[in-house]
């Protein structure tokens, strides 16, 4: 569902903590984004959120595929050796969807000269404000587990899972929103941008943060 589960694992995180934590974010944002994005934004010009419409749309683009998904893993030991089998093609055809998507959004846009007008200074403050906030919230989340007395293993899966920000539910957010807010391609690029460098920065956190083998065994001895 998002990058996190995997960067926490490459940390030496909890894996199926983190786990856990991507499908109960996602399902919270289902019903969350649409109300807060009402709550707090204004688009101006009369243009009013369709929540309801964006709560159907999300269910069925977001939960159903997970329930889906669950459903086949559970049907039985034959289903998990299948997806075992075939697990990462399948992943690698999962991120090509994720990668089509905003590539199209962005192709649009660019055949209609939007982005001529948008100057490298606003790009390259669109990146640093998206990574300044990812930065809070790593500081954020980092303290909270500390405060909770939570193990480093889980530490990691709560910092990294907890912190992102999934690109594909905001293109898919993105792409229920009504007409009349702007040109959805330029919406897109500052997430895509802050996507990119959030996953640099946690990629880099993640490597420096692992727990080296001989290290790791004397904590669990030691615990």
């Amino acid at each position: 569902i998002n990058s996190g589960a995997g960067l926490a694992a490459q940390a030496g995180g909890n894996f199926a903590l983190a786990l856990m934590l991507t499908v109960i974010c996602s399902t919270l944002g289902v019903f969350t984004v649409p109300f807060m994005m009402e709550r707090l934004l204004d688009f101006g010009g009369g243009i009013t959120l369709p929540v309801g419409e964006m709560i159907q749309k999300l269910c069925l683009t977001v939960l159903a595929p997970i329930a889906i998904g669950k459903a086949i893993a559970a049907s039985g030991p034959a289903a998990k050796a299948e997806i075992k089998t075939y697990g990462k093609p399948l992943t690698y055809l999962s991120n090509m969807f994720i990668i089509i998507t905003p590539w199209i959004q962005l192709s649009r846009s660019s055949s209609r000269g939007v982005f001529q007008a948008v100057a490298l200074s606003d790009t390259l403050a669109a990146v640093a404000l998206g990574a300044a906030i990812h930065l809070v919230f790593l500081a954020v989340n980092f303290v909270g587990s500390k405060i909770l007395g939570l193990s480093s293993d889980m530490c990691k899966s709560v910092v990294f899972v907890a912190s992102g920000k999934t690109l594909p539910l905001c293109l898919t957010v993105l792409s229920i929103l009504p007409a009349g807010i702007g040109d959805k391609g330029l919406i897109a690029l500052p997430a895509i941008l802050g996507h990119f460098s959030q996953i640099v920065m946690d990629s880099a956190i993640a490597a420096s943060w692992k727990t080296p083998p001989k290290e790791e065994d004397q904590r669990r001895t030691l615990a």
